[in-house]
């Protein structure tokens, strides 16, 4: 019986070749990031100016928002207590 001999394959790092990729993948992970961030801060100036020329700054505006929300809430909550009948027929 003849014995079956392996050829032992080996594998060859072309480590220029990899350095490069390697560095390629970097520079172009540093140009994305420079990216978002100048998008980033393009948005927020356009929302700075878009907020300067409202009329009511947007704290006012959520205040009354608020302020309706809360009143709407009271309402309800005191035609529930003061016409319980009324409030069940309008379940149905």
């Amino acid at each position: 019986m003849k014995r079956c001999q392996q050829d032992t394959a080996t594998i060859q790092l072309n480590s220029r070749l990899l350095t490069s990729g390697v560095v390629l993948a970097g520079l172009g992970c540093a140009m994305g990031l420079i990216g978002v961030a100048l998008t980033a801060t393009a948005a927020a100036d356009i929302a700075r100016q878009w907020i300067n020329q409202q009329e009511v700054p947007p704290t006012e505006l959520a205040r009354q928002q608020f302020a309706k929300a809360k009143a709407a809430t009271a309402a309800g909550a005191d035609t529930w207590r003061h016409h319980p009948a009324t409030a069940a027929a309008h379940r149905h």
